[in-house]
């Protein structure tokens, strides 16, 4: 009985299974958050660049030596040794190569200059500019060098033979606007065969600066005034008014002024003279929005800045930049950095209201936001502060899209009718096939209008026709004043008559290059 009483207390006194492998995975669990941190990520990363092999080399080396041991040397299979040998000396010969160029690129670069003073900086679509300058291991001719950059992002390098053919020229393009104060690289050194790659980084103390693509909005007047121009009656004034005044006549004054009717009445000449005004002046809050599908907007900002749109009493102000600036330079670099708090809280007019609560002054102001085509959290700091402050929204886009797929349907088949008779015979066939699949997909589109796919409803881009127009609605229904321009073409859109009519393809990404080609 007591024996029993003891093997029951004991049972009691042990701690439960689960318990029991927690306190024995607690230091797996340590050890799987260090995995997870940000710190072993970059360490992981670095460790996989600079390991030599890539999965195709160390596939072609195991499976070399795996045939090699298990099946050539015990039957004795002369040829299947040399093709063993042949794969993995290849494999061998190529980390070796690689290990050594990337050690002379890496030693190339640290013993070059820091780099130019000079910053890029260039146009988006239009320029490009010149970066880094490797020397070509010509010694090496299995091995390939190449890089990119991974910060700023969005930029493309193109790599061109200097005329000399011993150095390997960066030629930097770009799709939108960017900045920075360093430039990171990533440089890539590979055998031709695929078997070997070493991956490093590169840094420069270099300032970028990339704007974003005017298109032909310098071309056209897209910018409403927004200064009044009237003058104003005032005694303070200068005499540059409507002779609308009264004096006696002196001696000098021109017989053209002179009252013929008055003097024929009362004998007395009088002559016309100006009346004393002064021209109201209004200061111009301008304000650009980082968001999604904002580049036609920094366009527009950047050309109203410079081109002088803007008036005289001007100050400028951008999403991600506290304050404001009053010069063309400063405005300019607001435009670009606003690129930075595009996908962030800092983006969205997040800084609208500080901006003109720290600009707006005595004198009458007038606020000038340049807004992407697209609804967004924007719209609701824009009709908080129109309340206050009379407000233009500037809506820029590259293009609109077809609002009605029935239209599109139409015009896909009276534009296949057409190109049948242009066509020849051999490419008759292939633009059947396109013009029946775009009628399928515009069939596909039409019935998803009417409730496909559970109802839903098509998701707007930035240029859609019809979502551009419900958004010039909401917030013009707030005392808004809505303008919105096309920056492929330079011409503004008139929101006051159906968009049906108004209507212009959106091009292509291609289509876009080449018109910003030929600009230049």
């Amino acid at each position: 009985m007591t024996k029993g009483t003891s093997g029951t207390e004991a049972s009691s006194a042990r701690p439960p299974l689960r318990l029991r492998l927690g306190l024995a995975l607690r230091p797996w669990r340590g050890l799987e958050r260090r995995l997870s941190s940000a710190r072993f990520s970059t360490w992981a990363g670095t460790a996989r660049d600079l390991f030599p092999l890539t999965p195709l080399g160390l596939f072609v080396a195991c499976a070399s030596l795996g045939s090699y041991a298990l099946f050539a040397v015990p039957h004795l299979d002369y040829v299947l040794q040399v093709v063993s040998a042949i794969g993995f000396g290849l494999v061998a010969v190529m980390m070796v190569s690689t290990i050594l160029g990337a050690w002379l690129t890496a030693r190339t670069l640290q013993k070059s200059p820091a780099g130019s003073s000079e910053p890029i900086s260039f146009e988006a679509r239009r320029g490009f500019g010149r970066g880094l300058r490797v020397r070509r291991l010509r010694w090496m001719p299995a091995l390939e060098v190449s890089w990119r950059w991974m910060n700023p992002s969005g930029v493309a390098v193109h790599l061109e033979v200097a005329e000399d053919r011993r150095f390997l020229n960066g030629r930097v393009e770009a799709l939108g606007r960017a900045y920075g104060d360093r430039i990171e690289r990533r440089l890539v050194v590979e055998d031709s065969f695929g078997l070997t790659r070493i991956c490093f980084r590169h840094w420069e103390a270099r300032s970028v600066e990339i704007f974003p693509w005017s298109g032909a909005l310098r071309g056209g007047v897209f910018l409403r005034t927004l200064i009044a121009g009237d003058e104003v009656a005032h005694p303070a004034g200068s005499l540059a008014g409507e002779r609308v005044d009264l004096r006696r006549y002196a001696v000098g004054d021109p017989l053209r002024l002179v009252l013929w009717k008055v003097y024929a009445r009362s004998g007395q000449l009088v002559v016309r003279t100006a009346e004393r005004t002064v021209a109201p002046r209004v200061r111009v809050l301008g304000y650009l929005v980082a968001a999604p599908g904002d580049e036609p907007a920094a366009a527009a900002a950047q050309v109203a800045i410079e081109s002088g749109r803007m008036g005289e009493s001007w100050v400028f102000g951008a999403d991600g930049e506290p304050g404001g600036s009053t010069t063309v330079p400063e405005a300019r670099r607001r435009v670009i950095r606003s690129v930075a708090a595009r996908n962030t809280g800092d983006g969205s007019a997040a800084g609208l209201r500080a901006f003109v609560d720290g600009q707006q002054g005595p004198e009458p102001s007038r606020l000038v936001v340049f807004a992407p085509a697209m609804a967004g959290a924007w719209t609701l700091a824009v009709k908080e502060v129109a309340r206050r402050v009379p407000t233009l929204v500037l809506l820029a886009t590259d293009g609109l899209l077809e609002p009605s797929s029935k239209e599109l349907s139409r015009w896909a088949k009276a534009k296949a009718k057409v190109t049948h008779w242009l066509k020849t015979p051999e490419a008759l066939e292939g633009g059947q096939r396109q013009s029946h699949d775009q009628t399928q997909s515009h069939d596909q589109s039409r019935s998803q209008g009417r409730g496909g796919i559970a109802g839903a409803a098509r998701e707007p881009t930035e240029n859609d026709a019809a979502a551009i127009g419900a958004l010039a609605r909401q917030l013009a229904a707030s005392g808004v004043e809505v303008q919105c321009v096309d920056r492929t073409s330079g011409r503004e859109l008139d929101l006051g008559r159906t968009w049906n009519a108004n209507v212009v393809s959106a091009p292509s990404a291609s289509a876009r290059v080449d018109v910003a080609r030929r600009a230049v």
